[in-house]
């Protein structure tokens, strides 16, 4: 797995950066990946993601890719590995 365009974002706000995701092995790129930083400090990445009207008026957000509840511990683990030598601090699984 490999991180390519890595996009630190403004200081502030709870994105973190904007990161394309390669998997040469399998020819994937998944573009537009976002590290977002929780409440409680933690780190974890996400999909690109569109905003849906609910039909009451609210917006929800769906994920243009989804990792399977079964497989996402595994998945952030590796994404967050490959993202470490882009952070400045260290980051704990």
């Amino acid at each position: 797995m490999q991180i390519e365009n890595y996009d630190e974002q403004h200081k502030g706000g709870s994105i973190v950066a904007v990161f394309d995701l390669t998997i040469p092995a399998l020819g994937f790129t998944c573009r537009r990946w976002k590290l977002i930083r929780n409440k409680k400090g933690g780190l974890f990445v996400t999909s690109p993601s569109f905003s849906v009207d609910d039909g009451s008026g609210e917006k929800t957000w769906q994920k243009y890719v989804e990792v399977s509840e079964s497989r996402s511990r595994e998945f952030q683990k590796a994404v967050l590995e490959a993202l470490k030598p882009f952070l400045k601090e260290e980051v704990t699984f």
